[in-house]
Formats: structure tokens, sequence, C-alpha cells
């Protein structure tokens, strides 16, 4: 069974994932085809702001995924600044998908960044990073993924994640059928899917046709906006 991994290294719940997903080991049904995508173009795409930029929310990850690290033993660090710029990454991992190095170079990013505190946004930890994994000709790929149609592959991947997928953050995990999920803590519930054991299927379990078709009653701007004006009678918001 295959089920596509999105990812961006900035993001330490996408590493969190990815080690789950690589304790599988070789013996698992499933196979995990990671597919390397621009976070920053979600938030844009869905109007989301980063967990970087909002203050409380950013603490609350960093301890978040220290505790998730702690409790499930997988080595964890802060890179040297987060968010960081993971273009390069991302592209040279685009221009190796599909070759022998692709599963080890995507470990090697991010136990560069989430274990080694290492900054992957310089072009010389890429090189690095390259040369552990045993790439030929680390400088050659550095161009290939300069290039003007390995940015736009990195582009076309985000958007078709968006989309055609209905990706809206990373980790996603989509499955053959287009079932998504999200977060690094998923597995079990794509074992349980693909088995035919959803939870979903369960007679207790919600009708999720109906609520998929539950109308929305309120917008947060609009309402407040005639609440403010029902509280201060007179006066007029801009909405």
């Amino acid at each position: 069974m295959r089920v596509r991994f999105y990812f961006d290294y900035v993001s330490p719940y996408a590493y969190l994932g990815w080690c789950r997903a690589q304790r599988l080991g070789v013996d698992s049904a499933l196979k995990i085809e990671p597919r390397p995508i621009l976070l920053a173009g979600l938030f844009k795409r869905w109007g989301q702001l980063g967990p970087a930029e909002i203050p409380p929310k950013r603490i609350f990850t960093v301890k978040d995924c220290s505790r998730r690290a702690v409790r499930d033993n997988i080595p964890f660090s802060l890179p040297p600044a987060h968010p960081f710029n993971p273009l390069m990454s991302l592209r040279v991992t685009s221009a190796l998908l599909g070759t022998e190095y692709q599963d080890q170079l995507v470990t090697a990013f991010f136990r560069a960044s989430w274990v080694e505190s290492r900054d992957i946004s310089s072009i010389h930890v890429v090189r690095e990073v390259l040369e552990e994994v045993g790439v030929d000709s680390p400088e050659d790929t550095i161009r290939l993924a300069a290039k003007t149609e390995m940015k736009k592959t990195l582009q076309d991947n985000t958007r078709q994640a968006t989309e055609e997928l209905g990706v809206f953050g990373v980790p996603s995990w989509v499955v053959e059928d287009g079932e998504l999920f999200w977060g690094d803590d998923q597995l079990e519930n794509i074992f349980d899917y693909m088995a035919g054991k959803d939870p979903l299927l369960d007679p207790s379990a919600p009708d999720i046709k109906q609520l998929l078709e539950l109308p929305r009653a309120a917008d947060r701007h609009l309402t407040f906006t005639k609440l403010a004006e029902a509280i201060i009678p007179g006066q007029h918001f801009k909405s």
C-alpha cells in the first residue's frame, strides 16, 4: 500500500512523523513516498498564519514537540533559528525523488536540522548533507536544484497538493484513494483505514456526510461586526 507523505523540513511535526514512519521498517506493508512541498505556500493558499507568527502558539509548538519526542524516544533538538528558509533543501530533495538517495536524503536533512541543530538554509550545509548521503557530484545536484524548472516543480507539487488533494498542513499523508490524514500521529488511523477498520465505519460514529453538509451559521468577522453594532447602538463598524 502506498502513502504519500507531504512535508516541509521547517516543520518539527513533519520530522516526528517521518521518524515514526521510518520505524515501521522494510517489513511494513506501507510504502511511504515523500513529497516535499512549501508550508508557506499552504499558509498563503488557505489564509493561515504560521505557528511562529502567533507567539503563544510558537511556545506551545516547541513544548509539544519536545514532549512528543521524549515520550516516543525520538532525538530532538532545535535548529539555530526557526522558522528558517527550507527552499534549497526542498528543491534538492525534489531533484532526487525516485533515486536511490531519496529516503536517505530526507532522513539526513531532517536529522541535520532537528537533531544536529545545523542550518539547512545554508548552501554549505546542504552540500555537506549531500556528501554525507553519498550523492554523486553534489555540486551538479545543487546547480540542478537552482534551475527554474526545479523551482517550478516544487511550486507545482505544492499547488497540486492544495488544489487537488486538499492538503492544508504538514505532515499530511494521502492514501491511494485520496483520503487525507494530517499530523505526525496518524499512522494508526492510516493502518485502520487501509485495513477496512476505520472507526468512522463504526455504527456509533457520527454521520460524516451529515456533518459535511451542515451549513455555516456564522462568519467570525461578520458576526463580530453585528455584535459590536448591537452593543453600541448608532455606531457602524466596517465589515
